[in-house]
């Protein structure tokens, strides 16, 4: 370990930023994989990404402050810099690796990050389930209770039902949803042939 941190003490200081840039920008995202913590998206405490609406969408594009854009500009600016320092002064290394470190966090920015979070799901509200049709996953016994299953925009959720009727609702039946209790139960009807 002296030998290592002895080899660290003789690089020049640019040599060590760009070292220290690198080992972040590759540790990190290697934590976060090993432990789950700060899951990829990374919520470090609060989100820094600066979302605009879409029409409005260059600030995001062109500005990539996301952690995943961020690290990835640390693992470029580090990598590229060190190996650009053999072929050329500090000065042309240093506006080299600014380059291909913001170059790529661009990319990464515009063509993963930002297209991944255009597709994130987010559950529907408990009373958007109101008034969808379900399909019984486990019986409903009559006077008690049984499972649905209930898709709404790509999302699969999964009810306690009871009936209204007090009736009983086989397996894979297709019910409605008349309403959602506090407690999480929801309240279906059977639907009859021609409802569906």
């Amino acid at each position: 370990m002296t030998e290592f941190l002895a080899g660290y003490e003789t690089l020049s200081l640019l040599e060590k930023i760009y070292t220290v840039s690198l080992i972040i920008g590759i540790i990190v995202p290697l934590l976060d994989l090993l432990m789950g913590v700060l899951s990829i998206g990374l919520h470090v405490g609060a989100d820094v990404d600066i979302s605009m609406d879409s029409d409005m969408n260059f600030a995001s594009t062109w500005l990539p402050l996301s952690p995943l854009a961020i690290l990835s500009f640390l693992v470029l600016f580090g990598g590229g810099g060190l190996v650009s320092l053999y072929f050329v002064n500090e000065k042309i290394s240093l506006v080299f690796a600014v380059i291909l470190g913001y170059s790529f966090a661009i990319v990464m920015n515009k063509f993963v990050i930002i297209p991944l979070k255009k597709n994130r799901m987010t559950p529907p509200k408990s009373g958007e389930i109101i008034g969808h049709t379900a399909r019984v996953t486990s019986s409903i016994i009559e006077s008690g209770f049984g499972e649905i299953v209930i898709i709404i925009n790509r999302v699969t959720l999964n009810y306690t039902a009871a009936s209204s009727d007090n009736e009983a609702i086989g397996y894979g039946e297709t019910v409605k949803v008349l309403e959602l209790k506090e407690n999480g139960v929801a309240i279906v009807r059977k639907e009859k042939k021609g409802e569906i």
